[in-house]
């Protein structure tokens, strides 16, 4: 009987985690490897619902699917990361440190994301399997040069 209580207790506790973070799925347009330089060479692979090292998407904003603020958590640590969207291949972030939050206080954009500033130094992230773009209809036409 016990046993059987673990289990329900178990599969109950798996459920709330998996409905907590439902809402939180990672666009398409950010999901894949990417490359950027950080003081060196670093590769960020991003999926449905984590980050690379910074864990699991916790909550997501969407700003007119151009700009997208997301709280990864890993163990209590909460990084708040903005998404700037330039091009199907390139992204830039800014980066909060991370925010140790206690074991039930509200974890929220407001809250984790209270500081990121639009001015804070940007980092570029390039795509490591890039989608070819055509740039000759934006430079095509007749031009005139005194």
């Amino acid at each position: 009987m016990l046993k059987y209580l673990h289990f329900i207790l178990g599969f109950y506790l798996l459920a709330c985690i998996a409905e907590s973070n439902a809402d939180c799925e990672i666009p398409i347009t950010l999901r894949g490897r990417w490359f950027s330089w950080e003081k060196r060479n670093v590769i960020t692979e991003i999926d449905a619902n984590s980050m690379s090292l910074r864990g699991y998407c916790v909550d997501i904003k969407d700003d007119y699917h151009q700009n997208y603020t997301i709280i990864f958590g890993q163990n209590r640590c909460y990084t708040c990361v903005k998404f700037l969207i330039r091009t199907v291949n390139v992204l830039d972030k800014i980066e909060k440190t991370c925010m140790n939050i206690a074991e039930g206080e509200e974890v929220s954009i407001e809250r984790v994301c209270k500081n990121v500033e639009q001015d804070q130094s940007l980092t570029t992230l390039f795509a490591e399997n890039y989608t070819p773009v055509n740039c000759r209809s934006s430079i095509e036409g007749m031009y005139n040069f005194a």
